[in-house]
């Protein structure tokens, strides 16, 4: 109802519960029933703490998964053109038709193009050309760390050479090499140009510039292959555990404060003082009113 005002309201005089002959409604006191039987839970307090919870840390579980790596025949040597000279990391590849060299670095070693060539890519599992690149093709000098005899191929720019590429040489496989008095081929050097990358790949035009035909079995698995730039071992090495640890920790802190939230809707519990005095002072304006009709 517009302009209806609940204290000045003539019902709300007479109201009365039908349970407690308090002045609320029935159904308030059915809530606040509801409410004083159901305690809530008190959390236990530690002595001399403000009403805080103590810290909760959850930890997950460690997992460890097992892994085989497996060896390419990969290797560092120096990349040279004049007076500039780069290690990097090269791989022998029987299987790819051609030799390839990595972009920033024959602009790094501003090597003399030769020619360009139409490319046409075919990837594992596909009958037909997938992609097509004009490359074009420079002039390589490669040059082995252990020895100082240089080897020239023709190599054809490409943005990257592969994203697949061979582990770094374990202790297992170089202590396997150090006792033959092998030179491992792919001994990590920290001036390598994008050490854990392929430079450069050698294919079958190459390739037997560089391997001398020479093998040793080092084990069951593994297998030295001679290059002009060392010894490389090719194969499935020992197995390896990939350990990986999470930990969630979670801080949270509460009080309590004691309550009775039946109290927020009991009409003996609100300050009715002035409720009544402005109850007096309808009942005059009323009887005023009445008298002056009556006149």
């Amino acid at each position: 109802m517009r302009n209806h005002v609940a204290r000045f309201c003539r019902v709300s005089l007479n109201l009365t519960c039908y349970k407690c002959q308090r002045r609320h409604l029935t159904v308030l006191c059915e809530l606040s029933r509801a409410v004083t039987t159901t305690a809530a839970p008190t959390p236990t307090v530690p002595s001399g703490s403000s009403g805080s919870t103590s810290p909760t840390v959850t930890t997950a579980s460690t997992g460890a998964t097992e892994a085989k790596s497996v060896l390419l025949q990969t290797g560092r040597v120096w990349a040279e053109s004049g007076p500039r000279q780069l290690l990097v990391r090269v791989m022998l590849d029987s299987d790819s038709q051609r030799s390839f060299i990595r972009t920033d670095v024959a602009k790094k070693l501003q090597y003399k193009v030769i020619g360009t060539e139409e490319l046409s890519l075919v990837t594992f599992g596909n009958a037909k050309p997938r992609n097509h690149l004009r490359c074009r093709r420079v002039s390589v000098t490669l040059r082995g760390r252990f020895n100082g005899g240089t080897v020239t191929l023709e190599a054809l720019e490409v943005p990257e050479v592969c994203t697949v590429t061979s582990p770094p040489l374990n202790i297992e496989v170089l202590e396997l090499l150090s006792a033959r008095r092998y030179d491992a081929a792919d001994m990590f050097g920290a001036e390598t140009w994008q050490p854990e990358d392929v430079s450069i790949l050698i294919g079958s035009d190459a390739y037997w510039k560089f391997a001398t035909g020479k093998i040793d079995r080092l084990n069951e698995q593994l297998t030295a292959v001679e290059t002009s730039f060392g010894w490389t071992a090719q194969g499935s090495s020992s197995h390896y555990e990939a350990t990986a640890t999470s930990a969630l920790f979670l801080s949270a802190g509460g009080s309590h404060q004691e309550c009775d939230e039946s109290a927020m809707w009991r009409l003996d519990t609100v300050d009715t003082r002035a409720l009544e005095k402005d109850l007096t002072a309808v009942r005059e304006s009323e009887s005023t009113t009445a008298e002056a009709f009556a006149l």
